[in-house]
């Protein structure tokens, strides 16, 4: 544990630098108001160190670890006489006292550069007592110090290193200031003979040696500005707004869960306990996915003969919530159980044992019993016999409302107070939209049927397709989610009847992929990804979402060396099972938190229940902001940078508060172990920084109370048509009049979606209102892509004090219209760009069709890996195509070598959209001819073709 910084170090970070994530878990406040009496400095300086080295090991990807731990093996292959030319290039008799010198000062660069670092300073405690053997002067505290000068002086050179500019020089140069300032490692080097530039020289021929494309130090070099001293040059700025008198209703008492299963191990673990009461889970959902439509809750059986821990019986399962102080949702056995079996369950919980459980669903994800597409994967006994699955009507739609209507009855009767729901398909995915006969989508069929009866609808998530998994697609999927719940929201109005305004939406199962987790489910993205997921679906208005799941096991799924992190193995868990895959890639021991862990983490100390969330938005589309305010008055902000590259200087633009001050900094990112308090708070006024993936909570407290405002302001607003096509030209007239003088004012405009989403603003300083005459703005704005209803709202503040003069939340209804459904020739592709293992090929270009010419092939092998670019654009000067779909796919006769698809994609007129997919050829694959095509599809669910390249972009051959 580190008790010490250096000197230069410490100014480094109190000048504002910025810390990052990494360096914060490490370096907390409460790490360095502890004492530790009696420890002894050996101790101390390789519990820094090795902290340190942590954070560099845990930032690399997989290939720079694979570059790193390559040249941390040829350094130990090293024979001693080499670093005697090295270092003593004159002595053509070494004398063993310069033997053994090089030999020290070898394993000394050896150890601050690659060594230590390729095996995650396992070995540091041991490596620090040889070189101490060997010289007094070399003691595990001036070693210690010489790390930390090093990163000191590569920071100093940041600006080259983080442009790719850094050199062998570049660190030699480093090494050889952090000598020269570290006085016991000088007074070592003058009584060997050597001086600092010695070193330096040395280190340049060492790197070239082991590292000859440099890749092991670029990728240290990078990772000690980044992710060690967490600065170097933003490269783009940011405004982050957010309207603290825009309130946007309150987080529920429901809003974050997460599912737990009827194979979990250790919930009666008291280290299980503690570690699910840190996320404070509002519901645990049980029994788990689809095994819900096989078990048997009063045998703790499986209907299928599958495993189920003998512990986990429900009895346990509510021990286990009661401690955590959870809420539970219980899923009834639909599939293959009966009405009087969930009533049974309902009567036990409830009027026996008083367990109060009051939230339940009516089966899992019945609609994939096979009705849409002849295979399915959720068990569902009530299929008419003799008949196919595909269009079978015992399970169909209105078979699901009928059978689950006697569910309701019956489980009602035992408790009528008891929150029931209704499994629904999530829009624009699969099989929401599908139909076999014409009048049997699900949602409209089981909506009507069942819309008096219920209290939630039921719908899960997972965005990713297994085995194309990417990190930017996955990062980028959570702007599906006001539009999804939008159409949800619209669906329920308009088919649920008269109870409509009573029903909520759960999400009760979210994740990236709904099958085959990969190496993506246990690494630093899915972590950013499930902070924005469960966050942006509760601001979009849902009641309830829940990650799928606390434990799940290790497994050998899609890994690629475009995915970010380390860990090779796929887990769905929050928390590590401590299994070896059959590839023999090894978990961390069990219980131990996984990534997404710390995800979880971020979202429960942003908000919880009875938070008033806030608008905000911000300039940047790779940062997520979400904000609320807390009881106290204080304002919660959670931001997301979900670039893998950008550094953003991001400006806090807090309408309607007054001055602040930042109390309260929690940061999670690249080489973080876990969620950790920053070790400086943010100083006022100033920007905040926020490093490459990474996210961080931030609380802002006021440093005044919320004063009253002098003057009342009024508003009219007049749109210049209340109806608009999407995308389409709008005009918003305001007219303020104030009932006294008002100098200096903001006037802030805002467009919200019915998510709630804040889609547009207009702000306007130094407003000046006076009594008796109207002060006009004019907001000139394009209308958004998606169609529905919008909400104006204008607001005028004090900028200095924080005083709302005006907050007219219900100003305007912007009605929004979609446009001509696009058609077959409205979107074509172009720019397509292609690379093999790094070589680049030519595509002809397209004709005005956006037809390729055939005859282009290009020659793969198995295990190359493959870059497919283009760019989709909509050439229609009046069609759209909105909340469509857009496909890649390498076809052959041999069966499908590459699908990778966009859902939930918008096209208007003139806009286009340039996507990415990296894919290894199949160590399997059959030779043959595989054309590329591209595809879109009006709707997210296969339907409406409108544009198809028949011939294939190019042919990928493989011999």
């Amino acid at each position: 544990m580190k008790t010490r910084w250096s000197g230069a170090l410490a100014v480094l970070i109190a000048l504002g630098t910025g810390a990052s994530p990494a360096w914060a878990s490490v370096h907390s406040a409460a790490t360095h108001a502890k004492a530790h009496v009696g420890v002894r400095a050996a101790d101390m300086a390789a519990a820094s160190m090795s902290a340190e080295i942590q954070i560099l090991h845990d930032a690399l990807t997989a290939s720079e670890l694979s570059s790193v731990q390559a040249a941390a093996q040829a350094a130990a292959n090293l024979p001693a006489s080499t670093w005697v030319s090295w270092l003593y290039p004159s002595a053509s008799s070494p004398s063993a006292a310069q033997t053994q010198t090089a030999q020290a000062l070898g394993a000394l660069l050896t150890l601050v550069t690659y060594g230590a670092v390729a095996d995650d300073g396992q070995n540091i405690a041991q490596n620090l007592q040889t070189l101490q053997s060997t010289s007094p002067l070399l003691s595990p505290a001036a070693v210690s110090m010489f790390y930390q000068n090093f990163f000191v002086l590569v920071g100093q050179s940041s600006k080259s290193v983080l442009s790719g500019q850094a050199t062998t020089s570049t660190a030699g140069h480093a090494l050889a200031q952090a000598a020269a300032l570290t006085p016991q490692l000088a007074a070592y080097l003058r009584q060997s003979g050597l001086s600092p530039d010695d070193l330096a020289r040395a280190y340049v021929s060492f790197a070239s040696a082991v590292d000859s494309q440099g890749a092991a130090q670029t990728a240290l070099l990078t990772r000690i500005c980044t992710n060690i001293l967490g600065f170097g040059a933003p490269t783009s700025t940011a405004t982050i707004t957010v309207n603290a008198a825009a309130n946007l209703g309150q987080v529920p008492t429901t809003a974050f869960g997460l599912n737990a299963a009827v194979w979990d191990s250790g919930l009666n673990s008291q280290t299980v306990i503690s570690e699910v009461q840190a996320l404070h889970p509002a519901l645990i959902r049980w029994p788990g996915g689809s095994i819900s439509d096989v078990y048997n809750w009063e045998t703790n059986t499986r209907n299928d003969g599958g495993y189920v821990n003998p512990d986990d019986t429900f009895d346990h399962f509510m021990q286990f919530v009661n401690a955590v102080g959870s809420t539970p949702i219980i899923t009834v056995n639909y599939g293959t159980g009966t009405p009087q079996l969930a009533a049974d369950w309902v009567k036990y919980a409830d009027v026996t044992h008083h367990d109060n459980v009051m939230y339940w669903e009516i089966g899992n994800e019945i609609y994939g019993n096979g009705y849409y597409n002849g295979n399915g994967w959720e068990a569902d006994d009530h299929a008419v016999a003799g008949q196919p699955q595909k269009g079978n009507p015992g399970l169909s739609p209105q078979a699901y409302a009928q059978n689950a209507l006697q569910f309701i009855k019956a489980m009602r009767a035992e408790d009528p107070s008891i929150k029931i729901g209704a499994v629904l398909t999530m829009p624009y995915n699969w099989p929401w939209g599908a139909t076999v006969n014409g009048n049997d989508d699900w949602n409209t069929v089981v909506l009507k049927a069942l819309g008096p009866y219920i209290d939630f609808v039921d719908v899960h998530w997972y965005p990713e397709t297994p085995g194309q998994e990417t990190d930017a697609g996955l990062l980028a999927d959570t702007d599906q989610i006001p539009a999804m719940v939008a159409e949800l929201k619209r669906e329920v109005n308009t088919y649920a009847g008269s109870n409509a305004k009573n029903i909520q939406i759960f999400v009760t199962e979210t994740n990236s992929v709904s099958y085959n987790p990969g190496e993506q489910s246990t690494n630093l993205p899915e972590a950013l990804f499930l902070a924005d997921d469960l966050t942006g679906f509760i601001q979009a208005g849902a009641a309830n979402v829940d990650w799928w799941d606390l434990f799940n096991g290790a497994e050998d799924n899609y890994t690629s060396p475009s995915l970010y992190g380390q860990n090779l193995f796929g887990d769905y868990g929050l928390l590590s099972s401590g299994q070896t895959t059959q590839n023999g890639w090894q978990e961390p021991p069990a219980n131990t938190p996984l990534p997404p862990y710390n995800g979880f983490q971020l979202v429960s100390d942003f908000a919880q229940p009875g938070d008033t969330m806030l608008g905000s938005t911000t300039s940047q589309s790779a940062i997520d902001v979400h904000a609320v305010r807390k009881p106290n008055g204080d304002i919660s902000l959670m931001l997301v940078n979900r670039s893998p590259s950008a550094i953003y200087s991001a400006n806090l633009n807090v309408l309607g508060f007054g001055p602040f001050v930042v109390t309260h900094a929690l940061a999670y990112g690249e080489g973080s172990s876990r969620v950790a308090p920053m070790p400086v708070l943010p100083v006022p006024g100033a920007p905040i920084k926020l490093m490459p993936y990474s996210g961080i909570d931030l609380t802002l407290h006021p440093l005044i109370p919320a004063p009253h405002a002098a003057a009342q302001v009024t508003d009219t607003l007049t749109l210049s048509s209340p109806t608009v096509t999407a995308g389409g030209a709008e005009t918003l007239s305001a007219s303020f009049q104030a009932d006294r003088p008002v100098h200096h004012a903001t006037v802030e405009l805002e467009l919200y979606d019915s998510t709630n989403d804040l889609v547009a603003t207009h702000t306007v300083s130094d407003v000046d209102l006076q009594p008796g005459s109207a002060t006009s703005e004019t907001w000139s704005f394009t209308a958004p892509a998606a169609n529905g209803n919008y909400r104006v709202e204008a607001f005028v503040f004090d900028p200095v004090t924080g005083a709302t003069y005006d907050a007219d939340t219900q100003g305007a209804v912007l009605t929004v219209n979609q446009p001509p459904q696009a058609t077959y020739g409205d979107i074509v592709t172009k720019d397509t760009v292609i690379t093999v293992n790094g070589t680049t090929y030519d595509v002809p270009a397209p004709d005005a069709g956006g037809h390729y010419p055939s005859g282009t092939n290009i020659s793969v092998a198995p295990g190359d890996t493959v870059t497919v670019q283009t760019t989709f654009v909509n050439v229609s000067s009046t069609d759209a195509l909105q909340n469509g779909l857009i496909d890649m796919e390498v076809d052959g006769s041999n069966g499908a070598i590459l699908q990778k698809y966009w859902p939930s994609t918008t096209l208007l007129p003139g806009q286009s959209e340039t996507v990415t997919a990296t894919w290894q050829v199949p160590a399997n694959v059959a030779a043959g001819t595989y054309p590329l095509n591209f595809q879109a599809f009006n709707t997210s669910s296969w339907t409406g073709n409108c544009y198809f390249t028949n011939g294939g972009v190019v042919n990928f051959v493989i011999s």
